[in-house]
């Protein structure tokens, strides 16, 4: 992957299974997210590809929150005491801790971890779609009364993460400010050794696209027992439920240009009127039975010269627009010599054991940093 590499040396096993506990509902929405190894056997037994080595494990930070954004947890954000104040941290750090732990003593792999967010809009997909992700945007970046106590505890906690990782081998929190967050996967993705395979773990099913782009690649959802890991077959299933998709035979990368036709709601995406997963999916396998689409990997203007006056010339401009928000290798030709430069310069491994027990000591005395299992398998001082 181009990420240097630390001397990895076999450590005494740590007993330690699953790091749960319980307590407020904050802590048990964080909690949630450390999926039960009883859970990730069955989920990543038949998944992970032979010789491989090391998992790189991508999170996307706001997938991890996503659940405090509910009027009864809200409301325990405007009292929160000086114990709990740094608690999200602890427990978003204690997510290497668990999934470090998982691999190393379950698979005997390493793991390198990537958190990716922003507090900022994506300035590309903005200023080709004003409204884009509006709905989003409103909760977590303007600063809306009603969210911000709880964006401010968010803040500072991310800060404190992303400070504290820094000491954690192999371990690294992206702040992308302007730039998507979700071109992190993608950048480092495309550096990936032999002896690597991926995990996007995220609630996000357009993160799913990653995995078109390359093999050995896999989406976990975040979503306790009910988790699931999926590459890129049969892509569609993951987004729509109907028995109609079971009728259609097209190639995985179909489905950005599908995704286009429909449009994203969460995205504040609109598609064409009236062409949903189904028909976007439908229209397309009819018209490759017709002769008049191939079933290959089109890029978008190959796709609509092919379509000829199948849409309108309105359809087009929206059908080209979502395919330029959602494309990734599209979205990452846009970014600047200096933005990538951004995400390499992050890749940052001071390792501090010392400093990290102080820290634990200091701050997280009730809910700790689980110290052993972030340091398992890794050479440090």
């Amino acid at each position: 992957m181009g990420i240097r590499k630390l001397s990895r040396t076999p450590q005494k096993n740590v007993q330690r299974d699953d790091i749960h506990r319980g307590g407020s509902d904050i802590e048990k929405i964080m909690i949630s997210k450390k999926i039960k190894y009883e859970t990730l056997n069955k989920l990543l037994n038949h998944v992970i590809p032979p010789n491989k080595e090391i998992v790189n494990i991508f999170i996307d930070v706001y997938s991890m929150l996503n659940n405090l954004y509910t009027p009864t947890v809200m409301e325990q954000f405007s009292s929160i005491n000086a114990h709990e104040k740094f608690m999200i941290s602890s427990e978003l750090i204690n997510l290497i801790a668990h999934y470090r732990h998982y691999f190393y003593s379950r698979k005997g792999m390493y793991t390198n971890f990537f958190f990716y967010y922003s507090h900022d809009k994506s300035e590309y997909h903005v200023d080709l779609h004003p409204d884009y992700k509006h709905s989003f945007y409103t909760k977590r970046v303007d600063d809306t009364v009603e969210f911000k106590t709880l964006n401010r505890v968010l803040r500072k906690n991310l800060e404190v993460a992303e400070m504290i990782t820094k000491y954690i081998p192999h371990a690294h929190f992206f702040n992308t400010g302007k730039i998507d967050p979700n071109i992190v996967p993608y950048h480092f993705i495309m550096k990936q050794d032999p002896d690597e395979f991926s995990i996007i773990y995220t609630n996000d099913d357009v993160q799913l696209l990653n995995t078109l782009a390359f093999e050995d690649t896999f989406v976990m959802s975040a979503k306790s027992d009910k988790s699931t890991v999926a590459d890129n077959d049969n892509l569609l299933k993951k987004f729509s439920k109907s028995k109609k998709i079971d009728e259609i035979r097209l190639l995985p990368s179909f489905i950005t240009i599908i995704l286009a036709m429909s449009g994203i709601k969460k995205y504040d995406m609109d598609g064409i009127k009236g062409m949903g997963i189904v028909r976007a999916a439908t229209f397309i396998q009819k018209h490759i039975n017709d002769g008049t689409l191939s079933n290959i990997n089109y890029d978008i203007e190959s796709f609509i010269d092919d379509i000829g006056e199948l849409i309108s010339d309105e359809d087009k401009v929206i059908l080209r627009k979502n395919y330029n928000l959602l494309d990734l290798p599209t979205i990452y030709s846009h970014l600047s010599i200096a933005d990538k430069l951004k995400l390499d310069n992050t890749i940052v491994d001071l390792i501090d054991a010392k400093s990290l027990r102080e820290i634990n000591d200091q701050y997280y005395t009730r809910y700790p940093i689980h110290l052993e299992e972030l340091m398992e398998g890794e050479e440090y001082e």
